[in-house]
């Protein structure tokens, strides 16, 4: 009934966040955090803001590791500093426990989430034996990573390159951030998941090189301003690159999945009809979409087109060059 609903009692933090920020609904009494990056401290804010309750929040790196390899990174963004100790000064009086290099295993219940599986897991994500342990909840919100919005740039057929790190395809840019095919920008989040302040920034980049590009402004003038947003976009994406090493999903997560875990929750596909395919001679992403419906249900594959792209590359018999996206369909987004 609410966007980013998945099962009874799990959501993905996106649609956990829109519930309580949007819809000022609590999604449960007993609420489990689990993921990785940011968005988990931003969405336990609000939680208890709203006066929520929430037993822990797993973040499957270990945070204060690459926090101090970062340094570099983040120094001179004092701002997102400020906002990140705001959040977890909050979330600390709280008494919220913070467990860090956690992950959720598994989900059970009757009907709706009772019960979450979690355990200490390694640099790569993968689960450290005799770590599981059940923790009672009855609302699991995920946030493993994000995923651009590229669709517009793919039915364009603009040039596309592979970063997980970014949020999987993203469209190949120039300086000025125009794509391959002459007079198409691509910036934000539909050119690789950076946040609201990198989107400004690019923004008035493309929009500099548009108006040159129109005659409305010389070189020069261009060059000068192109160069000052520049200095402020790299400060920025120094930060930007600590988050991603952070936050970027690693090989256990996909590892996870079992035979029968569905991976297209539209179409109800599981892994093993996925394995079967690729061992019936499935060795693209396309493929496997022709033999099995996978990703040709209602979210058009956003939400397993890059699981499947990782899980593929978990399988013994994978081709190195079956990283291909799921093309999308118009009308871009589905409508009523």
């Amino acid at each position: 009934p609410f966007p980013g609903w998945t099962l009874p009692g799990v959501f993905t933090a996106g649609g956990a966040q829109k519930l309580v920020k949007t819809e000022r609904v609590l999604p449960g009494k007993k609420i489990l955090l689990a993921g990785t990056g940011p968005l988990q401290l931003v969405l336990a804010y609000q939680i208890l803001k709203a006066g929520g309750k929430i037993e822990a929040i797993l973040e499957a790196s270990d945070i204060s590791i690459n926090w101090l390899k970062g340094l570099k990174g983040i120094w001179g963004n004092w701002d997102f500093l400020k906002e990140g100790w705001e959040y977890l000064r909050n979330i600390q009086k709280a008494d919220v426990p913070l467990l860090r290099s956690h992950m959720i295993l598994e989900a059970h219940g009757d009907g709706q989430v009772e019960e979450a599986v979690i355990a200490k897991v390694d640099k790569n994500w993968r689960p450290r034996p005799g770590t599981a342990r059940q923790m009672p909840v009855d609302t699991i919100c995920l946030g493993y990573g994000l995923v651009s919005t590229t669709e517009l740039a793919l039915l364009a057929e603009c040039d596309h390159t592979y970063d997980l790190s970014l949020g999987g395809f993203i469209p190949v840019r120039n300086e000025n951030l125009e794509t391959t095919l002459p007079g198409i920008y691509a910036l934000g989040d539909g050119a690789g998941v950076a946040g609201s302040k990198v989107a400004i920034e690019e923004g008035l980049i493309a929009g500099v090189s548009v108006a040159r590009s129109l005659g409305y402004t010389t070189d020069a003038d261009a060059k000068n301003h192109k160069r000052r947003v520049q200095k402020r976009l790299a400060k920025i994406n120094r930060f930007r690159k600590v988050l991603d090493k952070m936050s970027m999903p690693r090989a256990g997560l996909f590892e996870l999945a079992k035979d029968d875990t569905i991976v297209c929750r539209c179409e109800e596909i599981t892994l093993k009809e996925i394995k079967d395919a690729m061992a019936d001679g499935g060795t693209h992403t396309k493929d496997i979409k022709r033999m099995t419906r996978v990703g040709m249900g209602p979210c058009e594959g956003r939400m397993c087109g890059p699981a499947l792209i990782e899980m593929m590359r978990c399988q013994p018999n994978a081709h190195s060059d079956a990283l291909e996206c799921l093309p999308p369909r118009p009308s871009i987004k589905p409508v009523a």
